[in-house]
């Protein structure tokens, strides 16, 4: 049998329960495992009696500082399972060092998030004073995995009493549901302005100005200025009063307000009609969804270069 093989086979095969290891071994498929992997299942189920009895000297031993070695270890020497293991062993013991070491390990920044969320987890069942403190304060750090982690973990909690965790609880509840709402709009309400800004003067007047003079331009015989305020003013005027209308349906938390968006829909379709049957000449007003695309990336960039102008 090729040992690298079942080194490979033995790092996967680790992400198993030891149930499951057992009964590929009881099972004895070999049209599903190979040799390499029945070995490799033995290697692993080996190593974790191994570690299961020194797991058990640790706790007997009140070995605090060995368990939290084996949960910070990094080497190939313990997998997560081991680690698993060494934190609910840390649990039982109940001692405030345990518990600091655990906190420790989950506000590592070096420590890999896979362990930290085991430290997490084990600390979710137990609701002592040092351990609610400590979690509140980690709610209010930068980091966003520290942050979520700790309020999750708060929450997980039986049998709270505590006026600062509720209150980081339901703060942290308000602006979850504060960020879903943000997600499903268009903009933040921070950038309102710039977001209708951007909508106005790029897809109202820059827009309609590009278009008329290209096509100016690209006409066989192109005329006078004022052949060409003639041509492109129609365009222009129906964009700008399109987009301003277009904006006008828009909350300011980047919501749209649906009345005033259909109300938008009539008039450019509407407006125009009226205009060349008053004046007997043609406006022109981008329609459809190729309005509301343009619109829409026209706000983006408005929103874009106010970021731009904040950076500088």
């Amino acid at each position: 049998m090729d040992n690298k093989v079942i080194q490979q086979i033995s790092e996967r095969m680790r992400d198993r329960s030891t149930e499951e290891l057992r009964t590929i071994l009881s099972d004895n498929d070999s049209t599903q495992w190979s040799e390499e992997a029945f070995e490799a299942v033995k290697r692993v189920l080996s190593e974790r009696e191994h570690h299961t009895v020194c797991l058990q000297h640790l706790e007997d031993a009140h070995d605090i500082d060995g368990l939290l070695l084996i949960i910070a270890d990094q080497t190939s020497a313990y997998s997560d399972h081991d680690r698993k293991e060494a934190a609910k062993v840390l649990m039982n013991i109940k001692d405030t060092k345990a518990t600091a070491g655990l906190l420790k390990i989950a506000k590592s920044s070096e420590l890999p998030f896979e362990t930290r969320t085991i430290a997490f987890s084990i600390l979710g069942k137990t609701a002592d004073h040092q351990t609610v403190t400590e979690l509140v304060e980690m709610s209010k750090d930068k980091s966003e995995f520290l942050r979520d982690s700790a309020m999750e973990t708060l929450q997980q909690m039986d049998g709270i009493q505590d006026i600062k965790a509720e209150k980081a609880i339901e703060e942290y509840r308000r602006l979850k549901r504060l960020t879903t709402r943000t997600k499903r709009a268009l903009f933040a309400e921070c950038n309102y302005l710039s977001f209708v800004l951007g909508v106005v003067l790029v897809g109202g007047l820059l827009f309609p100005t590009l278009i008329g003079t290209w096509v100016y331009f690209a006409s066989a015989t192109p005329g006078s200025a004022v052949d060409f305020l003639k041509e492109a003013l129609p365009f222009l005027l129906g964009q700008l009063a399109s987009s301003i209308l277009f904006a006008a349906s828009l909350h300011r938390n980047g919501k749209t307000a649906w009345g005033r968006f259909i109300l938008w829909a009539l008039a450019i379709v509407i407006i125009p009609k009226l205009y060349s049957a008053k004046t007997g000449n043609e406006m022109y007003v981008l329609g459809g969804m190729g309005s509301v695309g343009l619109f829409i990336l026209s706000g983006y960039v408005g929103v874009l270069t106010k970021k731009l102008i904040v950076r500088t």
